[in-house]
């Protein structure tokens, strides 16, 4: 079973009042979850706490708190299990509506083309999966791959290429993003007894990518891609 707590990411634990509406709503569609969001620092003390030098290591050398936070969802999945969720997404229905008690993963194809979608995760603790995105994402930071280039660097290109990557190694047939439909639905084994579910698109309208109140999270912001233009999203050595 995935554990019943829901992981977020924000700089503060304050939010403009129409944005803590959509935030009561998801923990009211959900009583039975804890959620919790994570300050700045309280993401960094976990990681410092919980990995070794290898991922401290990586998690530091990263620049831009969009491609930190990347990492950290992965590692505190990893750890944990649970389900993680991006600020300015939402869910728009019961979690045990589209997730079973039987499920170790839930993933979901972006519209994006070839991309699977990492703004929301639904996993069981050290799962292959992941532990994979961890694997390449730290690669990538140690390799200095892609400088500008946060999709691909920690975001949604590594998690895609790690998933991928397992698919073909234990289903021994490539996952293919464009024969995956909103009447995908299905689950392929893994070792151990554990096991993934490949689910529709977008999570089938069960989650709701970029909520209306979102530009009250960023009206001071700077968007990840501009910064990423200006700058290495990788620190100097």
């Amino acid at each position: 079973m995935i554990p019943k707590h829901i992981y977020r990411a924000w700089q503060t634990q304050t939010f403009h009042k129409k944005v803590e509406k959509r935030i009561k709503k998801t923990k009211a569609l959900n009583p039975e979850y804890e959620h919790t969001i994570f300050t700045e620092q309280q993401r960094d003390d976990f990681v410092y706490a919980n990995f070794d030098e290898s991922v401290i290591s990586s998690y530091k050398k990263l620049n831009n708190v969009v491609a930190k936070v990347d990492l950290w969802r992965y590692l505190i999945i990893y750890k944990h299990g649970g389900v993680y969720l991006d600020m300015d997404a939402s869910i728009e229905k019961p979690i045990s509506s589209f997730v079973m008690a039987s499920d170790h993963a839930v993933i979901s194809a972006e519209t994006n083309k070839n991309l699977f979608l990492q703004w929301a995760l639904f996993y069981t603790k050290e799962h292959p999966v992941i532990e994979k995105t961890i694997e390449y994402a730290i690669r990538n930071i140690s390799e200095k791959r892609y400088p500008n280039d946060i999709a691909n660097l920690t975001g949604p290109g590594v998690y895609t290429e790690a998933l991928m990557y397992v698919h073909k190694k234990y289903q021994n047939i490539d996952l293919i993003w464009n024969k995956v439909t909103n009447e995908t639905n299905e689950v392929f084994n893994l070792p151990d007894n554990k096991s993934y579910r490949i689910y529709g698109i977008d999570f089938n309208r069960n989650l709701n990518f970029k909520i209306p109140e979102s530009k009250y999270l960023y009206q001071d912001l700077e968007h990840w891609k501009v910064q990423q233009s200006k700058s290495s999203v990788l620190k100097d050595d």
